[in-house]
């Protein structure tokens, strides 16, 4: 691994990629210049000066190269160089990836994969927020919480509620698989006001079951921003929210939950996709495929291969990546300036 690059988002995808290739069962090196016999290699940064050097060896059976930014005349003609030898260019974006093929008039869009990111691992539950104090008659309507888990799946969603009272209602809510967090003073401490507003800034739902005039509580969500579903009367009416923000019943009430609930899901899902495996698997699957099409030209095209699992065949092909990489950003930093401003002055390329 090149000095330079040491701390670089470049030194963090490498890592990722070879920890879950190696999961997969492929043998993974980091090194700065490719040695040996190698099935497939990597180049992290598609700048690194001797790509096509290296690509002529026979030693390699398949080059790769990452790239990222694209955004002068020179990187531009560092693709349609490498391009051109036969390199295999990956991009990080559909968008980037098309409209970089448009510009070197490629047939072929070139073949993209998302970047993953450490954070997914820290996806939780919806947080919905209940700051409330509950009564011996039931004028909170806090049994409505028992109603809802029962038609709901509780492990896509997390209680946090401050006040007293709530004893019995959170047993009966963790015997139905809910996960509560209780602050009423005797399980947990009772939050101090000046720690509110942190607490409701980590919540993706405050509600409020109760018609008594209005929630002091439902005030201060929604001041600091906070994502509210509270009940159609009293003052807050006067908070303009949307209708699919407010309830009359409980059957509203569990309707406008259960479609915060499954949008909150399906977002979660979608960002659970930005994952390092996804990304090393994506990967994966694009060289084992064009190393399979390079070898069976029968194959008529990348699209049916991928999407026909009637027609997809175990690759043989054992992988072993090298990651390559030099001082990239010198290669680029000692062109010529003002000769790109001169010549590209209506085209950013």
């Amino acid at each position: 691994m090149h000095s330079d690059n040491k701390g670089w988002i470049l030194e963090k995808i490498a890592k990722r990629l070879m920890e879950n290739l190696e999961k997969l069962g492929k043998s993974v090196e980091i090194v700065s210049e490719p040695t040996g016999h190698t099935d497939v290699v990597f180049w992290l940064y598609f700048g690194h000066s001797g790509i096509i050097q290296h690509g002529s060896s026979s030693e390699f059976q398949f080059r790769s190269a990452l790239v990222t930014h694209v955004d002068d005349a020179l990187k531009l003609k560092k693709v349609r160089e490498l391009d051109k030898a036969g390199i295999d260019l990956v991009f990080m974006s559909k968008s980037h990836s098309e409209h970089i093929s448009e510009m070197v008039r490629r047939d072929q869009i070139f073949f993209h994969v998302l970047p993953g990111t450490d954070l997914v691992h820290l996806i939780k539950p919806m947080k919905v927020g209940i700051f409330s104090k509950v009564f011996i008659d039931g004028r909170k309507n806090e049994n409505w919480l028992i109603k809802l888990v029962e038609v709901t799946d509780p492990s896509q969603f997390e209680f946090i509620i401050v006040g007293k009272g709530w004893n019995k209602i959170v047993s009966k809510l963790r015997r139905l698989g809910s996960k509560v967090s209780l602050f009423d003073d005797i399980e947990n401490p009772y939050p101090e006001y000046a720690d509110f507003p942190e607490l409701y800034n980590s919540l993706d739902l405050f509600i409020y079951l109760g018609f008594d005039e209005g929630s002091m509580g439902a005030l201060d969500a929604f001041v600091l921003g906070t994502n509210l579903l509270v009940s159609r009367q009293g003052f807050h009416m006067e908070f303009e929210l949307d209708d699919s923000q407010l309830f009359s019943d409980y059957a509203e009430f569990e309707e406008r939950f259960t479609q915060q609930l499954n949008r909150y899901v399906i977002q979660q899902r979608h960002r659970q996709e930005w994952s390092w495996e996804n990304f090393s698997k994506s990967l994966l699957d694009h060289w084992e495929l064009e190393a399979f099409n390079r070898t069976e030209p029968r194959i008529a095209s990348q699209s049916s291969y991928l999407h026909s699992s009637a027609h997809r065949h175990e690759i043989d092909l054992k992988v072993r990546l090298i990651f390559v990489w030099r001082a990239g950003w010198r290669f680029l930093k000692i062109r010529v300036v003002n000769w790109i401003k001169r010549t590209f002055v209506k085209h950013r390329y």
